[in-house]
Protein backbone atom coordinates (compact mmCIF):
# COMPACT_ATOMS: atom_id res chain seq x y z
CA UNK A 1 0.00 0.00 0.00
CA UNK A 2 1.46 3.46 -0.52
CA UNK A 3 -0.06 6.43 1.01
CA UNK A 4 1.01 10.54 0.00
CA UNK A 5 0.06 13.59 2.24
CA UNK A 6 2.14 16.47 2.64
CA UNK A 7 3.89 17.78 5.51
CA UNK A 8 4.06 21.14 4.28
CA UNK A 9 1.67 24.25 3.34
CA UNK A 10 2.25 27.45 1.10
CA UNK A 11 -0.46 29.05 4.10
CA UNK A 12 -1.60 33.05 4.41
CA UNK A 13 1.53 32.64 6.88
CA UNK A 14 4.18 31.89 4.39
CA UNK A 15 5.62 27.95 4.53
CA UNK A 16 3.38 26.21 7.15
CA UNK A 17 5.47 23.23 8.58
CA UNK A 18 4.14 19.60 10.14
CA UNK A 19 7.58 17.89 9.83
CA UNK A 20 8.29 17.52 13.82
CA UNK A 21 5.32 15.66 13.37
CA UNK A 22 5.97 13.02 10.90
CA UNK A 23 6.73 10.04 12.91
CA UNK A 24 6.64 8.87 16.81
CA UNK A 25 10.35 9.92 18.03
CA UNK A 26 9.89 7.39 20.84
CA UNK A 27 9.19 4.42 18.46
CA UNK A 28 10.77 5.16 15.20
CA UNK A 29 14.26 6.12 13.46
CA UNK A 30 14.40 8.99 11.73
CA UNK A 31 17.18 9.70 8.75
CA UNK A 32 17.52 13.24 8.11
CA UNK A 33 19.13 13.91 4.68
CA UNK A 34 21.24 17.24 5.17
CA UNK A 35 22.57 18.49 1.65
CA UNK A 36 21.82 21.08 -1.23
CA UNK A 37 19.68 22.22 -4.00
CA UNK A 38 20.10 18.99 -6.65
CA UNK A 39 21.75 17.21 -4.72
CA UNK A 40 19.56 14.00 -4.94
CA UNK A 41 17.90 13.98 -1.80
CA UNK A 42 14.54 13.36 -3.91
CA UNK A 43 16.52 10.32 -5.99
CA UNK A 44 17.94 8.68 -2.90
CA UNK A 45 14.52 8.53 -1.16
CA UNK A 46 12.76 7.16 -4.19
CA UNK A 47 15.43 4.40 -4.39
CA UNK A 48 14.67 3.65 -0.86
CA UNK A 49 11.04 3.38 -1.50
CA UNK A 50 10.77 0.97 -4.89
CA UNK A 51 13.14 -1.31 -2.88
CA UNK A 52 10.42 -1.32 -0.16
CA UNK A 53 7.31 -1.26 -2.38
CA UNK A 54 9.17 -4.06 -4.28
CA UNK A 55 9.60 -6.25 -1.36
CA UNK A 56 5.70 -5.66 -0.70
CA UNK A 57 5.82 -3.01 2.29
CA UNK A 58 3.72 -0.48 2.90
CA UNK A 59 4.83 3.07 2.31
CA UNK A 60 4.38 6.67 3.08
CA UNK A 61 5.18 9.36 0.77
CA UNK A 62 5.71 13.16 1.60
CA UNK A 63 5.79 15.26 -1.26
CA UNK A 64 6.69 18.64 -1.68
CA UNK A 65 3.99 21.54 -1.68
CA UNK A 66 7.36 23.59 -3.47
CA UNK A 67 6.89 20.62 -6.52
CA UNK A 68 4.37 18.02 -5.94
CA UNK A 69 6.68 15.25 -8.33
CA UNK A 70 9.35 15.97 -5.84
CA UNK A 71 9.75 13.53 -2.73
CA UNK A 72 10.48 15.04 0.67
CA UNK A 73 9.70 12.08 2.73
CA UNK A 74 9.98 8.77 2.94
CA UNK A 75 8.15 6.22 5.97
CA UNK A 76 8.27 2.45 6.37
CA UNK A 77 6.23 1.73 9.34
CA UNK A 78 6.86 -2.10 9.35
CA UNK A 79 10.77 -0.76 9.65
CA UNK A 80 9.83 2.08 12.35
CA UNK A 81 12.34 3.93 10.05
CA UNK A 82 11.73 6.70 7.80
CA UNK A 83 14.05 9.48 5.67
CA UNK A 84 13.03 12.81 5.49
CA UNK A 85 14.56 15.91 3.58
CA UNK A 86 15.47 18.19 6.70
CA UNK A 87 16.80 21.18 5.04
CA UNK A 88 14.96 24.68 4.58
CA UNK A 89 12.37 25.49 5.06
CA UNK A 90 11.52 22.11 6.77
CA UNK A 91 14.97 22.28 8.79
CA UNK A 92 14.38 19.26 11.25
CA UNK A 93 16.91 18.33 13.92
CA UNK A 94 17.45 14.93 15.70
CA UNK A 95 15.24 14.08 18.66
CA UNK A 96 17.57 11.78 20.37
CA UNK A 97 20.41 11.61 18.45
CA UNK A 98 22.42 8.65 17.24
CA UNK A 99 20.05 6.40 18.76
CA UNK A 100 16.98 7.50 17.40
CA UNK A 101 18.06 9.60 14.28
CA UNK A 102 20.33 10.08 12.06
CA UNK A 103 22.23 12.47 9.97
CA UNK A 104 22.73 11.34 5.89
CA UNK A 105 24.85 14.05 4.10
CA UNK A 106 24.73 14.29 0.78
CA UNK A 107 26.78 17.45 0.52
CA UNK A 108 30.17 15.30 0.61
CA UNK A 109 28.96 14.17 -3.47
CA UNK A 110 29.33 18.27 -4.54
CA UNK A 111 32.73 18.96 -6.14
CA UNK A 112 33.23 21.59 -3.69
CA UNK A 113 35.45 23.69 -6.40
CA UNK A 114 33.37 23.07 -9.20
CA UNK A 115 30.20 24.54 -6.92
CA UNK A 116 32.14 27.28 -5.89
CA UNK A 117 33.45 28.38 -9.30
CA UNK A 118 29.02 29.22 -10.20
CA UNK A 119 28.86 31.00 -6.57
CA UNK A 120 27.54 34.46 -8.27
CA UNK A 121 25.06 32.08 -10.46
CA UNK A 122 23.83 30.21 -7.62
CA UNK A 123 23.37 33.53 -5.51
CA UNK A 124 21.23 35.20 -7.85
CA UNK A 125 18.84 32.35 -8.59
CA UNK A 126 18.38 31.60 -4.90
CA UNK A 127 17.14 35.11 -4.37
CA UNK A 128 15.66 34.79 -7.50
CA UNK A 129 13.01 31.31 -6.58
CA UNK A 130 12.96 33.12 -2.87
CA UNK A 131 11.18 36.44 -3.37
CA UNK A 132 8.54 34.21 -6.12
CA UNK A 133 7.83 32.34 -2.65
CA UNK A 134 6.93 35.53 -0.73
CA UNK A 135 5.05 37.32 -3.48
CA UNK A 136 3.31 34.07 -3.38
CA UNK A 137 2.62 33.99 0.39
CA UNK A 138 1.32 37.41 0.32
CA UNK A 139 -1.16 36.08 -2.84
CA UNK A 140 -2.56 33.33 -0.58
CA UNK A 141 -2.74 35.74 2.79
CA UNK A 142 -5.07 38.36 0.44
CA UNK A 143 -7.24 35.52 -0.96
CA UNK A 144 -7.84 33.95 2.64
CA UNK A 145 -8.28 37.50 3.73
CA UNK A 146 -10.93 37.85 1.09
CA UNK A 147 -12.50 35.27 1.83
CA UNK A 148 -12.86 35.45 5.46
CA UNK A 149 -14.12 39.12 4.58
CA UNK A 150 -16.68 37.92 1.90
CA UNK A 151 -17.87 35.02 2.59
CA UNK A 152 -21.15 34.87 5.52
CA UNK A 153 -21.28 33.26 8.49
CA UNK A 154 -22.83 30.19 9.07
CA UNK A 155 -22.67 29.78 12.99
CA UNK A 156 -26.58 29.80 12.97
CA UNK A 157 -26.72 26.80 10.84
CA UNK A 158 -24.36 25.22 13.38
CA UNK A 159 -26.50 23.27 15.61
CA UNK A 160 -28.38 21.11 12.98
CA UNK A 161 -24.92 20.34 11.36
CA UNK A 162 -24.36 18.50 14.31
CA UNK A 163 -27.53 17.15 15.09
CA UNK A 164 -27.01 15.67 11.57
CA UNK A 165 -23.82 14.36 12.47
CA UNK A 166 -24.74 12.77 15.91
CA UNK A 167 -26.56 9.95 14.34
CA UNK A 168 -23.71 8.92 12.46
CA UNK A 169 -21.02 9.37 14.98
CA UNK A 170 -22.88 7.18 17.59
CA UNK A 171 -23.00 4.60 15.34
CA UNK A 172 -19.54 4.39 14.04
CA UNK A 173 -17.20 5.64 16.93
CA UNK A 174 -17.73 3.74 20.03
CA UNK A 175 -15.17 3.00 22.97
CA UNK A 176 -11.64 1.39 21.87
CA UNK A 177 -11.09 0.43 24.56
CA UNK A 178 -8.04 2.32 25.58
CA UNK A 179 -6.99 5.36 26.74
CA UNK A 180 -5.09 8.31 24.90
CA UNK A 181 -5.28 7.80 20.92
CA UNK A 182 -2.19 8.98 19.48
CA UNK A 183 -2.98 12.08 16.82
CA UNK A 184 -0.99 12.93 13.39
CA UNK A 185 -1.10 15.80 11.56
CA UNK A 186 -0.76 16.07 7.72
CA UNK A 187 -1.68 17.90 4.75
CA UNK A 188 -4.05 15.57 2.32
CA UNK A 189 -4.15 19.58 0.38
CA UNK A 190 -2.02 21.92 -1.40
CA UNK A 191 -1.63 25.03 -2.79
CA UNK A 192 1.44 24.04 -5.36
CA UNK A 193 2.97 25.67 -8.32
CA UNK A 194 0.25 22.91 -10.58
CA UNK A 195 -2.59 24.76 -8.69
CA UNK A 196 -4.71 22.78 -6.03
CA UNK A 197 -3.70 19.31 -5.67
CA UNK A 198 -5.24 16.74 -3.31
CA UNK A 199 -3.86 13.29 -2.51
CA UNK A 200 -8.09 11.97 -2.33
CA UNK A 201 -6.65 8.17 -3.59
CA UNK A 202 -4.66 8.44 -0.03
CA UNK A 203 -7.81 8.19 1.70
CA UNK A 204 -9.72 4.37 0.23
CA UNK A 205 -6.20 2.95 1.17
CA UNK A 206 -6.79 3.48 4.72
CA UNK A 207 -10.44 3.55 4.63
CA UNK A 208 -13.14 1.11 3.73
CA UNK A 209 -15.73 3.66 4.84
CA UNK A 210 -15.63 7.28 3.79
CA UNK A 211 -18.57 9.92 4.64
CA UNK A 212 -18.11 12.56 2.06
CA UNK A 213 -19.13 15.98 3.63
CA UNK A 214 -20.28 18.84 1.59
CA UNK A 215 -19.25 21.58 2.87
CA UNK A 216 -18.78 24.92 0.79
CA UNK A 217 -20.93 26.70 3.59
CA UNK A 218 -18.11 26.16 6.14
CA UNK A 219 -20.21 23.79 8.51
CA UNK A 220 -17.37 21.34 8.45
CA UNK A 221 -15.59 23.32 10.95
CA UNK A 222 -17.95 22.28 13.74
CA UNK A 223 -18.50 19.08 12.62
CA UNK A 224 -14.95 18.03 12.11
CA UNK A 225 -13.95 19.77 15.57
CA UNK A 226 -17.02 17.49 16.92
CA UNK A 227 -15.42 14.16 15.68
CA UNK A 228 -11.98 14.98 16.72
CA UNK A 229 -13.76 15.57 19.70
CA UNK A 230 -15.60 12.45 19.42
CA UNK A 231 -12.91 9.79 18.57
CA UNK A 232 -10.22 11.12 20.91
CA UNK A 233 -12.77 10.36 23.97
CA UNK A 234 -13.00 7.04 22.68
CA UNK A 235 -9.67 6.69 22.36
CA UNK A 236 -9.37 5.67 18.57
CA UNK A 237 -5.80 6.92 16.82
CA UNK A 238 -6.47 9.56 13.82
CA UNK A 239 -4.44 11.25 11.23
CA UNK A 240 -6.12 14.80 11.01
CA UNK A 241 -5.98 16.62 7.89
CA UNK A 242 -5.46 20.74 7.89
CA UNK A 243 -6.10 22.91 5.42
CA UNK A 244 -3.45 24.85 3.25
CA UNK A 245 -5.46 28.02 3.92
CA UNK A 246 -5.83 27.92 7.25
CA UNK A 247 -3.71 25.76 9.24
CA UNK A 248 -5.89 25.84 12.33
CA UNK A 249 -8.89 23.99 10.66
CA UNK A 250 -9.29 20.48 9.88
CA UNK A 251 -10.46 19.44 6.81
CA UNK A 252 -10.52 15.61 6.77
CA UNK A 253 -10.18 13.06 9.75
CA UNK A 254 -9.12 9.63 8.99
CA UNK A 255 -9.46 6.61 11.94
CA UNK A 256 -7.62 3.56 10.13
CA UNK A 257 -8.86 1.74 13.77
CA UNK A 258 -11.70 1.84 12.49
CA UNK A 259 -11.17 1.91 8.80
CA UNK A 260 -13.44 5.20 8.60
CA UNK A 261 -13.02 8.30 7.22
CA UNK A 262 -14.67 11.89 7.19
CA UNK A 263 -13.52 13.95 4.09
CA UNK A 264 -14.78 17.67 3.34
CA UNK A 265 -15.83 17.45 -0.32
CA UNK A 266 -15.23 21.30 -1.39
CA UNK A 267 -16.14 22.80 -4.85
CA UNK A 268 -12.94 23.74 -5.75
CA UNK A 269 -11.42 20.47 -5.23
CA UNK A 270 -13.97 17.72 -4.93
CA UNK A 271 -14.07 14.22 -3.55
CA UNK A 272 -13.81 12.08 -7.10
CA UNK A 273 -14.86 8.91 -5.45
CA UNK A 274 -18.31 7.17 -4.58
CA UNK A 275 -17.46 6.89 -0.90
CA UNK A 276 -19.79 5.09 1.93
CA UNK A 277 -22.05 8.26 2.19
CA UNK A 278 -22.59 11.57 1.63
CA UNK A 279 -23.72 13.84 4.07
CA UNK A 280 -25.44 17.26 2.94
CA UNK A 281 -24.27 19.68 5.20
CA UNK A 282 -24.42 22.22 2.64
CA UNK A 283 -28.57 21.52 2.34
CA UNK A 284 -28.82 22.80 5.55
CA UNK A 285 -28.46 26.09 5.04
CA UNK A 286 -31.15 28.00 2.38
CA UNK A 287 -30.69 28.68 -1.17
CA UNK A 288 -29.86 32.72 -0.97
CA UNK A 289 -26.99 31.97 1.76
CA UNK A 290 -25.61 29.14 -0.31
CA UNK A 291 -26.05 31.07 -3.69
CA UNK A 292 -24.09 34.51 -1.54
CA UNK A 293 -21.47 31.73 -0.54
CA UNK A 294 -20.63 30.81 -4.16
CA UNK A 295 -20.30 34.71 -5.11
CA UNK A 296 -17.45 35.28 -2.12
CA UNK A 297 -15.77 32.56 -3.87
CA UNK A 298 -14.64 34.60 -7.09
CA UNK A 299 -12.61 36.80 -5.93
CA UNK A 300 -10.52 34.69 -3.58
CA UNK A 301 -9.96 32.37 -6.29
CA UNK A 302 -8.86 34.65 -8.70
CA UNK A 303 -6.27 35.91 -6.32
CA UNK A 304 -5.12 32.23 -5.54
CA UNK A 305 -4.45 31.61 -9.41
CA UNK A 306 -2.28 34.78 -9.34
CA UNK A 307 -0.26 32.80 -6.38
CA UNK A 308 -0.29 29.88 -8.38
CA UNK A 309 1.61 31.54 -10.92
CA UNK A 310 4.16 32.75 -9.06
CA UNK A 311 4.89 29.48 -7.49
CA UNK A 312 5.13 28.27 -10.92
CA UNK A 313 7.91 31.10 -11.49
CA UNK A 314 9.75 30.25 -8.26
CA UNK A 315 9.77 26.58 -9.48
CA UNK A 316 11.09 27.69 -12.87
CA UNK A 317 13.81 29.75 -10.69
CA UNK A 318 14.52 26.80 -8.70
CA UNK A 319 14.85 24.12 -11.35
CA UNK A 320 17.61 26.72 -12.93
CA UNK A 321 19.29 26.31 -9.51
CA UNK A 322 19.33 22.48 -9.62
CA UNK A 323 21.07 22.53 -13.13
CA UNK A 324 23.51 24.93 -12.22
CA UNK A 325 24.46 22.19 -9.39
CA UNK A 326 23.66 19.19 -11.20
CA UNK A 327 27.46 18.53 -13.10
CA UNK A 328 29.19 18.86 -9.98
CA UNK A 329 26.82 15.79 -7.77
CA UNK A 330 28.03 12.43 -8.01
CA UNK A 331 24.89 10.88 -8.63
CA UNK A 332 26.47 7.85 -8.78
CA UNK A 333 27.81 7.73 -5.38
CA UNK A 334 24.27 8.93 -4.48
CA UNK A 335 22.79 6.30 -5.92
CA UNK A 336 25.09 3.13 -4.46
CA UNK A 337 24.74 5.04 -0.95
CA UNK A 338 21.02 4.52 -1.44
CA UNK A 339 21.18 0.99 -2.22
CA UNK A 340 23.49 0.48 0.51
CA UNK A 341 21.31 1.82 2.88
CA UNK A 342 18.16 0.04 1.17
CA UNK A 343 20.47 -3.08 1.61
CA UNK A 344 21.09 -2.60 5.14
CA UNK A 345 17.28 -1.65 5.89
CA UNK A 346 15.67 -4.52 3.98
CA UNK A 347 18.54 -7.40 4.07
Amino acid sequence: METKFFLGANSPGGFNSLYSDFVDPERDRLNIIKSGPGSGKSTFMRLIAERAEGLGYDVELIKCSGDPDSLDGVYIPAKNTAYVDGTAPHIIEPVYSGSGDNYIDLSKFYDRDGVRSVHAEIMGLTADYKAEYQKAYMLIASAHSAETALKPSSSEYTDRALKRISSVLAREIKSSGKRGGKQRRRYLNAVTCKGRIAFYETVPQLAERVFIIDSDAGLNKPVMAEIRKKAGNMGWDMILCLSPMDPGEILHIILPELSCAFVSSLSAEPYPYEGYRRIRLDSIPDSGFMRAVKESKKLPEAILNEAVKKLEKAKEYHDELEKVYNPFVDFDSVRALALNEADRLFG
